[in-house]
């Protein structure tokens, strides 16, 4: 059987007064240190979660701002190659009315000038009728001169 001696509640009495001293020297500090440090990983994953959080609001606000971004660009390009488009055909009017102003002063001076190569034209058979008339008559009373000469 066994026999409980003194011996044997010193070695209990001691245990229990080490365990004690363990407890406030080592155990506690060392609960207290992991306490600190799971109450610290729990402050910096809800950190982590509320910036993750912030992240996806602001790419949501990013992706917002970019999607209107470029919609403002297709309509601002829209609105420039319209605007660049209306210019050209007003160019291109005003081009065409000029073009056709040019040609009608280039017609009516081509008119003006044919009229008076005409007028210049009729001046000139005038002068040719007459000149012709003159040579006619004027060889008619030669040859009646030179038959009433070859006549006498």
């Amino acid at each position: 059987m066994i026999s409980f001696n003194l011996t044997a509640l010193l070695v209990f009495i001691s245990f229990l007064g080490f365990m004690f001293l363990m407890k406030a020297l080592y155990f506690d500090p060392i609960a207290n240190i992991k306490a600190k440090r799971e109450e610290k990983l729990f402050d910096d994953q809800a950190k982590v979660d509320e910036a993750a959080k912030s992240l996806r609001y602001m790419r949501e606000d990013y992706d917002a701002q970019l999607r209107e971004a470029r919609k403002k660009a297709q309509e601002q390009i829209l609105q420039i190659s319209q605007d660049a488009k209306a210019k050209a055909n007003e160019l291109l009017a005003e081009t065409r009315q000029q073009v056709r102003n040019d040609l009608d002063n280039n017609l009516n001076e081509l008119s003006a000038w044919r009229e008076e190569t005409y007028r210049q034209l009729g001046e000139k058979r005038q002068e040719l009728k007459r000149l012709i008339l003159e040579k006619i008559t004027s060889s008619q009373t030669i040859g009646a001169e030179r038959s009433s000469v070859n006549s006498h």
